[in-house]
């Protein structure tokens, strides 16, 4: 997947949760990965979670980048914390 992705990329993945969360399902949920196994999977390509989205109740949505390109984002993040008088500004919005 990483080729094909384009500067400030991201993978997007939306399932099911493998557990009570997901409800009644028109499949079996033997077919489906657990949050945790998806993000180890994820990891071990290369790539860290940078947002999970929990507005969906029965599905997990998850979006990772490559570790490269949250290197790069850290990097960047730092530097403006050093340049502003307040730190916490950026969590503020």
């Amino acid at each position: 997947i990483k080729p094909a992705l384009t500067p400030n990329g991201r993978v997007v993945i939306i399932d099911y949760y493998a557990d009570e969360r997901s409800g009644t399902l028109g499949f079996s949920k033997r077919h489906l990965v657990p949050r945790e196994q998806v993000i180890k999977d994820m990891e071990q390509a290369g790539y860290i979670l940078s947002q999970e989205h929990t507005f969906l109740s029965r599905q997990y949505f998850m979006e990772f980048i490559p570790k490269k390109q949250s290197d790069a984002l850290l990097e960047d993040k730092d530097r403006d914390l050093i340049a502003r008088p307040d730190p916490y500004s950026l969590l503020k919005g």
